[in-house]
């Protein structure tokens, strides 16, 4: 049995994959401070969940900051389709599967770090 997408589970493996000393190297001197909300999770309705990477770590966490680099607002289906790769994140932008707020360029800038974290989470069981 896999780890339930967006679960305090999942967040806490991801928080431990951007610990990790192969993370720092990958994300450089990278700050950032991502608000996202994902709708309509399954058993769950909207999911608040926070993503700071500070000082080459990060960590991934249920809940709300109130002064967010960037916000993003997406469907559950957006997101999974993120999180497996089979969604393009500039085309989801591009089409309003994605909603963006906030500093979009430190957004950009940031893509390859959240990459390194998606595929880093890939060799993970998850159930969506």
């Amino acid at each position: 049995m896999g780890i339930r997408f967006l679960s305090p589970e999942y967040m806490e493996h991801a928080t431990r994959v951007m610990s990790d000393p192969g993370f720092a190297e990958e994300v450089g001197d990278l700050e950032l401070l991502l608000q996202l909300t994902t709708i309509g999770v399954p058993g769950e309705g909207d999911v608040d969940y926070v993503i700071a990477i500070v000082d080459g770590s990060g960590e991934m966490r249920r809940g709300r900051v109130e002064q967010a680099d960037a916000t993003i607002r997406q469907t559950y289906e957006t997101a999974c389709g993120l999180a497996r790769g089979e969604v393009n994140p500039a085309a989801a932008f591009m089409t309003g599967r994605l909603r963006v707020s906030g500093d979009v360029a430190k957004l950009m800038k940031a893509q390859e770090a959240l990459r390194s974290l998606q595929d880093r989470l890939a060799g993970l069981d998850i159930e969506y």
